[in-house]
């Protein structure tokens, strides 16, 4: 245990506001992202969700700009579609 709190405390202090999250390419998640934000599938992404705002490629939820093709746990089918 002590080995673990001494590797998060090194962690923590070369990176005082958290390991930046990189999509494949390189560019930043933004960090309002939940961490379960990931990659979607066919049936179930952002561009499908109930809070994707396509024009400007914003989450309503979390306030964030995301792929359309990315996913998370809030996803809600937007009204009157099917999956």
């Amino acid at each position: 245990m002590k080995k673990f709190q001494d590797v998060r405390k090194s962690l923590e202090k070369k990176y005082p506001n958290g390991v930046e999250r990189q999509y494949p390419d390189g560019t930043p998640i933004p960090k309002e992202l939940p961490a379960f934000y990931e990659l979607g599938n066919s049936k179930q992404n952002c561009a499908n969700c109930n809070y994707y705002v396509p024009g400007t490629k914003n989450c309503k939820l979390f306030g964030a700009k995301v792929k359309p093709n990315y996913w998370c746990k809030k996803w809600i089918a937007i009204k009157n579609q099917t999956t």
